[in-house]
């Protein structure tokens, strides 16, 4: 009788409710704070104008590219324009890039200076709009490209 009862009452702690799992659908589903937004835009302001300055590192770089990257899979469900925003931006990183493994100095030509600024604002405006839900998504759809080969971000 003791066996089956430890039996019993090992079933029902197995399947007992997550208190907590409203919260973290609320999460979810709600948009990002200010301050969440601060965190999440401000490394690639930071980024943006090291690499400016030609004080940047790879680091700086993969993050701009990575923000670029998120950007352009959220602007394929809003418009061609933003699409295109992000498509100059990613060439602007790739001419800096070339630029760094030619001269090993970090820096943007006029055009980058020019295409970078508005794909971080566009990025911005995607956390502002975007839920974590969403954002977590616009993730993994990159990394599941970079996988694929269909975009290149590595040095």
């Amino acid at each position: 009788m003791k066996t089956a009862h430890r039996k019993a009452s090992n079933a029902k702690r197995k399947y007992q409710a997550d208190p907590s799992a409203i919260y973290r659908l609320m999460n979810k589903i709600q948009p990002f704070t200010p301050k969440e937004q601060a965190k999440l835009n401000l490394p690639l302001r930071v980024a943006f104008e090291c690499l400016r300055t030609g004080k940047g590192d790879a680091n700086d770089w993969h993050n701009l590219a990575s923000a670029c990257n998120i950007a352009l899979v959220r602007s394929e469900d809003v418009d061609p324009l933003c699409v295109e925003t992000c498509n100059r931006a990613q060439a602007a990183l790739l001419r800096a890039r070339d630029r760094f493994d030619r001269l090993n100095v970090w820096g943007f030509d006029g055009d980058a200076l020019q295409d970078i600024p508005p794909m971080i604002d566009l990025h911005e405006q995607f956390v502002a709009l975007s839920t974590s839900l969403q954002m977590q998504q616009a993730v993994r759809e990159t990394y599941r490209r970079m996988s694929a080969g269909q975009i290149q971000t590595a040095l």
